[in-house]
């Protein structure tokens, strides 16, 4: 008996989930002012994408498999609008993600968020606290090193990796 094959109906990603961008006008004046920093920032710069409070698809096929970070860099895709961030059309994972974070979201920042952006390879992940309800210092970053997480120092002490890479990923993206 032949089978008559049927048409895929065509998956559906969201471009929003109805939630409120922050849960105070402290985080989301945080939120918009450090896109816009970057954004200014890397302007000359067609090989770097800076977006924030977007929705990050992960996984082809699975709408459910994103994630929307408050701020994320990628460096190597073309400077254009998008309305979600497809990484198997992109095919390139944020460089840095910053999470503007809260007492009501962080558990999700350190739990799952921090643990995907890990599978995905984010170079490079930041959480502020802009509140200081509870994280101290209020900016911490994490870089990924052999797949997990390492605390940098805090800001008295950290290495100029930070702003030395990204001074020469502003440099490179000009070239």
């Amino acid at each position: 008996m032949d089978t008559i094959p049927t048409a895929h109906k065509p998956i559906h990603y969201p471009e929003s989930d109805g939630k409120p961008m922050g849960e105070t006008d402290v985080h989301i004046d945080a939120l918009i002012y450090l896109r816009e920093a970057l954004r200014d920032h890397f302007r000359d710069a067609p090989q770097v994408y800076v977006a924030g409070n977007m929705f990050l698809y992960y996984e082809e096929g699975d709408p459910t498999a994103c994630l929307a970070p408050d701020v994320f860099v990628v460096q190597g895709v073309i400077k254009h609008e998008r309305r979600t961030y497809k990484l198997w059309e992109e095919g390139q994972p944020p460089a840095v993600v910053f999470e503007i974070t809260s007492r009501g979201t962080r558990l999700e920042d350190l739990g799952t968020k921090r643990a995907v952006y890990a599978m995905l390879g984010v170079r490079e992940y930041f959480l502020y606290d802009p509140l200081g309800e509870y994280l101290q210092p209020v900016l911490q970053g994490y870089q990924l090193q052999q797949g997990e997480y390492q605390r940098m120092p805090p800001a008295g002490t950290l290495k100029p990796t930070w702003n030395h890479r990204w001074t020469q990923m502003a440099a490179d993206a000009h070239r």
